[in-house]
């Protein structure tokens, strides 16, 4: 009688702890994409590089290939059809005549989509080197054999925001030629 009784609590609990148990979103899954990087209609060299670094750095963590989509980035439309999205959104294109806000940005981590959003596409880029910096990604010296990229097959999204300001409004300090890196380790300053 007690075996059974204990039997029968033991099944209830993995019933009531499977059932109640949250359900994992992924940007990839298995090495497999899950969503879509989309952006506006038009943007310039900056956007496009955010993407191409994102795309690069998912496919050296897990093998996976993100598609790009040009497209409406409301997080409304992409609920309403169920698809995930990485959305990069800047408010402005090209250069960005503002304050020295220009380089902030929010990463807000939904259910199925994650945004990174600025006022300029440089605050993108810095907001897109902060979610791989987030994921595990480090850049040391320039080249590869330099960066530090962890191996995985999936990428969780975690619901969540984040939001970063420079402190100062010019990041750079140029100790080579090497530009591009200088713009990653950037990210580490804010």
């Amino acid at each position: 009688m007690r075996s059974k009784l204990l039997l029968a609590g033991m099944v209830f609990m993995a019933a009531v702890c499977s059932f109640g148990a949250p359900r994992k979103n992924y940007l990839v899954k298995d090495g497999v994409a899950q969503a879509r990087i989309c952006i506006p209609a038009k943007v310039s060299y900056t956007t496009m590089l955010a993407v191409k670094e994102l795309q690069t750095y998912i496919k050296k963590i897990t093998g996976a290939e993100i598609e790009l989509q040009h497209s409406p980035y409301d997080a409304k439309i992409f609920r309403s059809i169920k698809m995930k999205a990485f959305i990069l959104a800047p408010e402005t294109v090209g250069v960005f005549k503002g304050d020295k806000d220009r380089d902030s940005f929010e990463i807000l981590q939904e259910k199925d989509i994650i945004t990174i959003k600025s006022k300029s596409e440089a605050g993108v880029l810095f907001g897109v080197y902060s979610y791989l910096q987030d994921l595990g990604v480090r850049w040391f010296s320039p080249g590869e054999d330099g960066e530090d990229v962890p191996k995985m097959k999936d990428i969780v999204i975690n619901i969540g925001s984040k939001s970063e300001s420079p402190s100062f409004w010019d990041r750079n300090i140029w100790y080579n030629g090497d530009r591009g890196w200088h713009i990653k380790r950037s990210s580490h300053w804010t």
